[in-house]
Parts: structure tokens; C-alpha cells; sequence
């Protein structure tokens, strides 16, 4: 992509080598947000470990929902993870533990 890229800016990209730097493009932005889902995910599961972050849990859990339409090639473990998440959220004990204390 990089060489692709390169060619382009020396003004001797063809239509081929034009294509490769949009795909590349693309694969980049994806590549950057499937790393800002994962960071958020990391982020949630250090709250968790604390005892706190429901709001956190919903966030990622939206963000997982997007990985599953931006990222098919994974999304049956995707999907998978998310109905978990869902199920396990349901539970009233969970619920209470991460609801913050009443002040």
C-alpha cells in the first residue's frame, strides 16, 4: 500500500495502483477502529474488575455492535459474544453489583 502510495505521489499511479491506495485507505480505517473497540473493551473490563462501569459495559457493548457490521468476517464470534453480554446483563444480581451505591 505504502509503495502504491509512494508511486502516486511521484504521479506515475495507474488505475491499478490507484485502486491498491483506496483499498489500503480503507483497510487503515478499519484497522484504527477495530483498535479503538478493542482499547474500550480493555478500558471496560479494568472497570469492571473495580466494581464499577455499567455505563462503560453499554458503550463497548454498542461498539461491539458496530464491529459486527464493520468486521463480518468475524461476526459469528461477534454475534456470539454480544448475545453473552445481553444475557449476563439481564441478570438482576449483576445489575445490582455495578449499579452504584445510593449516597
Amino acid at each position: 500500500m505504502f509503495g502504491a502510495l509512494l508511486l502516486g505521489m511521484l504521479g506515475i499511479a495507474d488505475e491499478e495502483l490507484r485502486m491498491m491506495i483506496v483499498g489500503g485507505g480503507l483497510y487503515v480505517v478499519l484497522a484504527l477502529f477495530a483498535g479503538v473497540v478493542g482499547a474500550l473493551h480493555v478500558f471496560t473490563g479494568v472497570k469492571l474488575r473495580a466494581g464499577t462501569g455499567l455505563l462503560w459495559v453499554l458503550a463497548s457493548f454498542a461498539a461491539g455492535l458496530a464491529s459486527l457490521v464493520l468486521a463480518l468476517y468475524c461476526s459469528p464470534f461477534t454475534l456470539g459474544v454480544l448475545v453473552y453480554t445481553a444475557v449476563v446483563l439481564i441478570d438482576p444480581d449483576v445489575r445490582e453489583a455495578l449499579d452504584p451505591a445510593p449516597t
